[in-house]
């Protein structure tokens, strides 16, 4: 059973491994390293605020998910936040509130408080139950893109189920009403009030300030049409600039060409791709197809790409699948996966970082683009010397 204890101090830590050198028999002069996990940790200023929630746990009889902290880069973190704050909401949310009334530590009650502000709104709590079915779609497609082995129908197919379940969510009022009424049963059940539609006058003179002059009815088409809408759209936007039809069917006409298959439509996509003649490209693939070679690749994973480029190599061919080889070759530099917005986002953290908020965002727009692009700047002004 794991053991909870009741300070996580440097002095106490050192303590617990003392006891257990000790029962060990060992010595400290024996012991290589000792690794203590977290500046709070070391300074000893931590509160016990997972102990508290364990507590609260054991009190509720309630199986407490690992909180997992929040990224900006990855999905996967994002939708494991997500889930856990949904099954953990009573615990957390009591554990924030016995944190915030017996914190002697001025600084830990002034987060105690925010953090309890934030959670116990309605905005919070929906848009903790709108996120959460989404980011577990984007999850489980992520992952399978990113598998070292991503069979590339497969790949599609699942990007565009995606996209289609996105769709649905977009055009059915049955899945926002769901996350609505989620959202206000558990306001309900804790007595979190779910703030009313801000009637507005009309303005006599041009409104500056406002994206439109609708007024909502209700809270529901207020939330469905301001915030669901927009970020699905948003959602959807992204996914058919990445995953764009031209994209797909390069795919697509890759997969038929790792298997040796001739079809006119898919010869005339790969001889664009590539800039080669499509009788070319038709006749190396006849041949490739026939060659008596057992370890010739053919399968359509991502892997069997690299593969494919590696046999032509060892067997001094690509001379003579010229154009094979260069299909092959172009296909692996496209943009099909998210490491140039990882990258981007990467950057963008390093520079809110140093900047925080004190400039408008079209400024921080422009340092962001010249902090990605500095490497490709520098080797400019190299080649100019």
């Amino acid at each position: 059973m794991k053991q909870v204890y009741e300070s996580v101090t440097a002095q106490f830590i050192f303590n617990s491994i003392d006891s257990v050198l000790k029962e060990m028999g060992k010595c400290w002069t024996s012991v290589l390293a000792v690794c203590f996990d977290g500046a709070s940790t070391m300074s000893g200023s931590s509160l016990m605020r997972h102990a508290t929630l364990m507590k609260i746990g054991q009190e509720t009889n309630v199986k407490l998910m690992t909180i997992k902290s929040y990224s900006t880069t990855r999905w996967t973190c994002r939708a494991e936040v997500v889930k856990v704050i949904i099954n953990n909401y009573d615990s957390l949310l009591f554990a924030i509130e016995e944190i915030n009334d017996n914190c002697t530590n001025p600084e830990i009650s002034e987060k105690s408080k925010s953090l309890l502000y934030q959670i116990i709104r309605f905005e919070f709590i929906f848009g903790m139950f709108m996120m959460h079915p989404i980011l577990n779609l984007i999850l489980k497609v992520s992952s399978v893109l990113q598998s070292p082995k991503l069979n590339l129908l497969l790949g599609i197919d699942n990007v565009r189920s995606l996209t289609s379940n996105l769709k649905n969510m977009r055009n059915e009022n049955k899945e926002f009403k769901n996350i609505f009424d989620q959202a206000v049963t558990l306001c309900k059940n804790h007595e979190i009030i779910v703030p009313a539609v801000i009637r507005r006058k009309v303005s006599t003179q041009i409104d500056k300030q406002s994206k439109s002059q609708f007024f909502f009815e209700n809270k529901l088409d207020e939330m469905k049409i301001s915030v669901y809408y927009e970020l699905l759209d948003d959602l959807l936007w992204a996914m058919d600039s990445r995953f764009n039809q031209e994209t797909l069917s390069l795919i697509e006409a890759i997969a038929s060409l790792l298997r040796m298959e001739i079809k006119s439509e898919m010869i005339d996509v790969l001889a664009k791709f590539s800039n080669t003649l499509s009788t070319d490209l038709k006749t190396e693939i006849n041949l490739l197809k026939h060659l008596p070679k057992p370890d010739k690749p053919n399968s359509i994973s991502s892997e069997s790409i690299y593969l494919g480029l590696n046999w032509l190599k060892t067997n001094n061919s690509i001379s003579t699948y010229s154009c094979f080889y260069k299909t092959l070759q172009l296909f692996t530099v496209i943009l099909v996966t998210s490491c140039t917005c990882e990258t981007v986002f990467s950057k963008m953290t390093i520079i809110k970082t140093k900047l925080r908020n004190t400039m408008k965002q079209e400024r921080l727009d422009s340092l962001l683009l010249l902090f990605t692009e500095q490497e490709l700047t520098s080797g400019v002004d190299g080649f100019c010397h």
